[in-house]
């Protein structure tokens, strides 16, 4: 599994690195203006970015690892390092998500939070700016290297930066607030901040969660990379004489394989050469699909070879 696959980008790990820089920043404006504010919405969004700081750190020893050629230890590479990294991102900030929540619904009760409205309102609005702005610099990054890594990073960004901005407003509501007839209602902003700031995260972290579980089970890539895959074999496949052909896909990370067993018949007499000039002609159609898959491709003249297998994974090849 690790022999295809390639060490990371430039482009890939400087956008881990400067996640990480950013992490840490916004870390830091978050713990200063909790403590000027006594906001516990701007606290929360600190934690996160703290945590994200060592998420960074541990994201970028593991760029080096997924990337790792097969050894002794892992047999078939490093490449399930990646979908358990996303897993435990996803595990650890539904943690936080959930004291945050139970803690927020406490302060409801107890009357609220007082809160500093003119730091929010700066720290809201320095960080939604900031968020954004770097979720769109890793989301482009993502698109031109597709990894699985900066895709959790960029969507981690973007959605911060969106709650920022639902942050800045809520607090320009407190501000309004404050000195009219519903000052008495200005204490329970805050923890209303964190509540809908949790109900909004949750959704997107069950979702890297999900996916990083289908990475650890070797879930199958989309649909629609199945179905190319499939039309492409059956294309090559439509002018060898053989009596089956078994497609099975899956993907880890960012690493996608292609299993390939053909059960040839009995009427022709093919030698090694022959059927290395096939298997270098299938693998090269179902790489002009996809440049980073891995095929294998098996010969035999046996279905049980094949077997077990649902009928859905069974190739019609035209007629």
């Amino acid at each position: 599994m690790g022999s295809g696959a390639q060490g990371p980008t430039k482009r890939e790990r400087r956008a881990l690195q400067f996640s990480l820089l950013g992490s840490g920043t916004m870390a830091a404006l978050g713990f200063g203006f909790a403590f000027l504010s006594g906001s516990r919405a701007v606290l929360l969004d600190g934690l996160f970015s703290l945590v994200s700081v060592a998420m960074g750190l541990l994201t970028l020893w593991v760029l080096g690892q997924v990337h790792r050629p097969d050894d002794e230890r892992y047999q078939l590479g490093y490449v399930g390092f990646e979908p358990l990294l996303n897993v435990a991102k996803g595990i650890l900030w539904t943690v936080l998500c959930l004291l945050a929540l139970a803690s927020a619904v406490q302060s409801i009760f107890e009357g609220g939070q007082p809160v500093a409205s003119g730091p929010a309102l700066l720290y809201a609005a320095v960080v939604s700016a900031g968020c954004l702005g770097l979720g769109m610099l890793l989301w482009s990054a993502w698109r031109h290297t597709r990894s699985p890594m900066l895709r959790v990073e960029a969507r981690g960004w973007l959605l911060d930066g969106v709650l920022s901005v639902a942050v800045l407003v809520a607090f320009g509501v407190l501000r309004w607030m404050e000195g009219g007839p519903l000052e008495i209602w200005a204490p329970f902003v805050d923890p209303a901040v964190v509540v809908v700031m949790v109900l909004g995260v949750i959704p997107s972290l069950g979702g890297i969660i999900m996916r990083g579980i289908r990475g650890l089970l070797s879930a199958p890539p989309t649909e629609e990379l199945q179905e190319e895959v499939r039309e492409t074999l059956a294309e090559v496949l439509s002018e060898v004489p053989h009596r089956e052909a078994v497609v099975r896909m899956m993907q880890t990370g960012r690493y996608r394989y292609v299993h390939v067993v053909v059960v040839l018949g009995p009427e022709r007499g093919w030698t090694l050469a022959a059927l290395d000039r096939l298997r270098a002609d299938m693998v090269r159609e179902v790489r002009s699909v996809a440049a980073d898959l891995d095929v294998d491709v098996i010969f035999t003249r046996e279905i049980r070879w094949a077997e077990p297998f649902d009928e859905a994974l069974r190739l019609e090849t035209p007629e």
